[in-house]
């Protein structure tokens, strides 16, 4: 059963996982200049990987997309031919009522 004690919650508790890493890295770093560095260089480290990230998804995304148009061309155009006869049969039947 879920409660609504936040304290209970799994989300509560990563999020204030989080928060005590941080404060953790924050007080070690403070007192010796090797885990700031570190620590410094990891934050830029998850930040180009999560541009990068967001990039590739981004290009993914843009060639999916072209990709399901060119299919969806084909499919247009194997459409159309297969019923071709019937718009000529139409023309043909509506061409003489005016």
């Amino acid at each position: 059963m879920r409660t609504l004690d936040p304290s209970r919650t799994p989300e509560y508790r990563v999020v204030m996982s989080v928060i005590v890493g941080a404060c953790t890295f924050a007080a070690l770093g403070s007192i010796i200049p090797a885990v700031e560095y570190a620590s410094n260089v990891g934050v830029v480290g998850l930040i180009v990987l999560a541009v990068l990230v967001a990039a590739l998804r981004l290009l993914a995304r843009f060639v999916r997309e072209r990709i399901e148009d060119a299919t969806d061309r084909r499919t247009a155009a194997a459409w159309q031919a297969a019923h071709q006869h019937i718009r000529v049969e139409r023309e043909r039947v509506t061409a003489g009522v005016s």
